[in-house]
């Protein structure tokens, strides 16, 4: 499996088999998932920078909640 991958699954282990198929199956979901792994990778080292740019991680943090819609929105059209 891929970093990304195993992310959404410690995420979400209750759609392990809806996150495999999907991934495995769908181009757009596999960006999505990379795109949702590398903005809470940016997001955890923004949170430790030891210079703090608020509105940098406000909005990276924003830009997090918006991927996770969509992963939601993609795992409820697949039910």
């Amino acid at each position: 499996m891929t970093r990304e991958l195993d992310y959404m699954i410690s995420r979400y282990p209750e759609h392990r088999g809806q996150l495999i198929e999907l991934y495995e199956n769908s181009a757009n979901f596999r960006s999505l998932c990379d795109d949702f792994w590398q903005c809470h990778d940016t997001l955890k080292r923004l949170v430790v920078m030891e210079e703090k740019d608020e509105r940098l991680e406000n909005s990276c943090r924003m830009l997090c909640i918006n991927l996770e819609e969509e992963v939601m929105k993609s795992l409820q059209s697949q039910s």
